[in-house]
């Protein structure tokens, strides 16, 4: 199955037979270095469509989280088919899409454009994917409730003050786990964060 073309491989996932373990040995049979390439294409993620938001200001551009990065995180928080898994600048859907297909939690996507917003829908929609779903929205404004939430760098400055803001009374008096990628949230006393030895991904704990 390791060498099967991507596409091919789309029915199964409409099926239900290319999940869960299945689907997770078969990414770890992968190079790492393809991996990456092969569940966009999996996936038929294909360029991002032109933005509304792209790169303005405190706003970061659309960037893909990478799998090796999804797979370490869903096996040290753990993420579990009872948790709900909520990207805030969940793009295109790549990390909604396949931490649902790894684990069968429920997952939501967060976005802010519209353009990103519709072609995720579109992708769940394709496969059939009815735990995962879409809000278009702004962090800063309000958040979905769940018990993992994922942030791959989706703002700097003041916006990631004001989201963060958001996320702290959102997750009040609930047990929560903050995953980041290139983000460190050491800085919010509200988080414990758990040693890690891989400087890009951060796991924190939700302590008040």
């Amino acid at each position: 199955m390791a060498a099967a073309e991507p596409e091919a491989l789309r029915a199964d996932i409409r099926g239900g037979r290319l999940r869960g373990d299945a689907l997770a040995s078969l990414l770890e049979s992968l190079p790492a270095s393809e991996r990456d390439a092969w569940v966009e294409r999996l996936l038929g993620i294909t360029a991002a469509p032109d933005t509304e938001h792209t790169g303005h200001g405190e706003l970061i551009g659309h960037h893909a989280s990478g799998v090796g990065a999804l797979l370490q995180l869903i096996r040290d928080v753990p993420i579990r088919a009872s948790d709900v898994f909520v990207d805030l600048g969940s793009g295109l859907g790549k990390a909604t899409m396949l931490v649902h297909l790894l684990t069968g939690a429920k997952a939501i996507g967060l976005e802010l454009d519209s353009a990103l917003l519709d072609a995720a829908r579109q992708r769940a929609r394709d496969f059939g994917l009815g735990d995962v779903a879409y809000v278009q929205g702004d962090a800063r404004e309000a958040v979905p409730e769940g018990t993992v939430y994922y942030l791959y760098l989706p703002f700097t400055g003041a916006a990631l003050d004001a989201a963060m803001a958001r996320l702290e009374a959102a997750t009040r008096g609930r047990t929560v786990v903050v995953c980041t990628l290139g983000l460190d949230l050491s800085r919010w006393p509200w988080l414990r964060g758990r040693e890690s030895s891989d400087f890009w991904t951060g796991i924190y704990d939700r302590v008040s």
